[in-house]
């Protein structure tokens, strides 16, 4: 088994944002990131088991917003899954995940929380390698950011993440 944790706190000044208001970059002056993750790995013969956590805080240090979190950044990520690996097979399932998030700097509207299944596969033989990953498993409808009407009204602009997507690699070392 191996663990690990970490702990930190970084206070930014200057830090850069985008305005969906204006359509540019803007300075939101300083703010506070802090939090902690964790991660869990188990191992017994050819299987094995790991779990991530990250609790994280960002939030502004000053002017009106001060205490409010800063959109689209994930209270809590997590990552948990397991593996199989005999040899020149290779085989994973994992589950990743966001929970926590606001689309707008004033914290009254929160994204849904969303969860997807990973699937990786690979075999070796000689000095090649053939991938398969499959990303959102069971093709999941969900956004992962929005930003709100500038124009002021209660509609939401959501960015669709991808459905199933698999991907395909072969590696060869010479």
């Amino acid at each position: 088994a191996n663990m690990e944790m970490s702990v930190y706190r970084i206070d930014m000044t200057d830090e850069i944002d985008f305005s969906f208001d204006t359509f540019s970059n803007v300075n939101i002056g300083e703010s506070r990131h802090q939090g902690i993750e964790s991660g869990l790995r188990v191992s017994k013969g050819m299987f094995s088991a790991h779990a991530n956590y990250a609790l994280q805080e960002v939030t502004f240090s000053k002017g009106e917003l001060k205490g409010n979190a800063v959109k689209a950044i994930p209270r809590h990520s997590f990552n948990a899954g397991l593996a199989a690996d005999r040899g020149p097979l290779f085989m994973s399932l994992s589950a990743v995940g966001n929970r926590g998030m606001y689309v707008d700097d004033t914290n009254l509207v929160e994204m849904d929380n969303y969860a997807t299944m990973q699937l990786q596969a690979s075999w070796t033989r000689g000095s090649g390698r053939f991938m398969v990953d499959v990303w959102n498993l069971l093709d999941k409808e969900y956004s992962t950011t929005a930003y709100p009407d500038p124009a002021g009204s209660d509609v939401l602009f959501l960015y669709p993440a991808a459905g199933r997507t698999l991907l395909l690699g072969i590696e060869w070392t010479f």
